[in-house]
């Protein structure tokens, strides 16, 4: 994943400039945090004893 948002972050330089760049991927990053936590839920085991359906 890393190596896929660094050429990203490279095209987008060389398209837009280094410093419009490097907003559009400080946005990508915060919308990817604020998406994480809802996806980080999938596929845990319940934490109240309660037994999955």
């Amino acid at each position: 994943m890393k190596r896929l948002l660094k050429k990203l972050n490279q095209q987008l330089a060389r398209e837009v400039g280094t410093t419009k760049a490097a907003v559009a991927m400080a946005k990508l990053r915060e919308d990817a945090r604020a998406i994480a936590p809802q996806n980080s839920l999938k596929g845990k085991h319940p934490t109240d004893g309660s037994t999955p359906p």
